[in-house]
């Protein structure tokens, strides 16, 4: 069981669009794209944060994300520099992505410096616009992009990308951009596919990550839904293939090319997570049609920070462009 793990997570790829690149590259390989499953550490504080993302180094996530809006970049960093330690690996084989707060969008250069201060690391491998919006309730998401395109040159982040974008924010961008984004960061999950959205990105060559894969999960999601891992379809799914509601909403999403983060911060569930690719290659196109009716009607979780500043965010993110 344990080598047929191995062999999965180091090759597993999906038949739609391009393949995902390997969960746990070999040991010395610099990625140029995001691992297909990584750690995502909202919510994740303190000791627990620097001890989840350690960990998990250790198990072979190779893909750590987090925020100076999650408000725990000095953890997650002090846990990449330890799970790289005990894991007996170098820097360049672990990816770190953070992102730029909307409150640094007319500096983009000191943020990411700020940022680098905060994880201890010389560099990440992405640096996302978190949202198109900045001070002012203003989306300054083009000008935001122009400064963006002056960092990779810095060497201190690899590549850039956006992240909460709507369609035509993301068309604004490519009609000026000198570098195209690496990576688009959306809510994404059987309860809120956008189909449409993620094939126009991926038609681009922009790599779609998807937070929040696990649906209203997180406590921080207040929803009146059915909690997405409860759901009964999702279920009956699991237990048909022997696989957990967890592995079974990530492969979906893994399925159609998309990068999952999901959060976990007990060992157990980082096991469960990173053990999806045997999940993925049991689902049958029945089981994925099946998951795709979920979405009726569709759920989105993420608000913040639009409700909360009368902003109109992810208009028209049910269609591609």
């Amino acid at each position: 069981m344990q080598l047929f793990l191995h062999l999965a997570l180091a090759t597993f790829v999906v038949a739609q669009s391009e393949p995902l690149a390997a969960i746990t590259p070999p040991k010395g390989t610099q990625a140029t794209n995001l691992p297909a499953l990584g750690l995502g550490t909202w919510y994740a504080k303190g000791s627990n944060a620097t001890a989840a993302v350690a960990q998990a180094i250790v198990d072979g996530y190779r893909l750590i994300d987090t925020s100076p809006f999650y408000n725990n970049q000095k953890e997650v960093g002090a846990g990449v520099r330890e799970g790289i330690k005990r894991a007996g690996i170098s820097r360049q084989d672990v990816w770190v992505t953070s992102k730029l707060w909307t409150t640094k969008h007319s500096d983009p250069n000191g943020g990411l410096k700020e940022t680098l201060a905060e994880l201890g690391l010389d560099y990440v491998d992405l640096w996302l616009i978190h949202w198109p919006m900045g001070p002012g309730n203003t989306f300054d998401h083009v000008p935001t992009w122009q400064k963006m395109e002056k960092l990779p040159a810095t060497k201190m982040t690899r590549y850039i990308g956006i992240s909460n974008f709507s369609p035509a924010q993301v068309k604004d961008v490519l009609k000026v951009a000198t570098i195209k984004p690496k990576v688009m960061q959306i809510e994404l999950h059987p309860y809120l596919p956008q189909e449409d959205f993620v094939a126009s990105l991926q038609k681009q060559g922009i790599t779609v990550n998807a937070y929040a894969p696990l649906g209203n999960t997180n406590p921080a999601y207040k929803s009146s839904a059915t909690k997405l891992l409860q759901h009964s379809t999702i279920r009956s799914i699991a237990s048909a293939r022997g696989c957990t509601p967890a592995q079974v909403v990530l492969a979906w999403n893994m399925k159609r090319s998309v990068v999952v983060i999901p959060k976990a911060v007990q060992i157990a569930h980082q096991k469960e997570n990173i053990a999806t690719p045997a999940c993925a290659a049991k689902l049958t196109a029945e089981d994925l049609e099946k998951i795709a009716q979920i979405s009726n009607p569709p759920h989105r979780f993420m608000s913040s920070p639009c409700a909360s500043n009368q902003f109109k965010c992810f208009e028209g993110t049910t269609k591609g462009f």
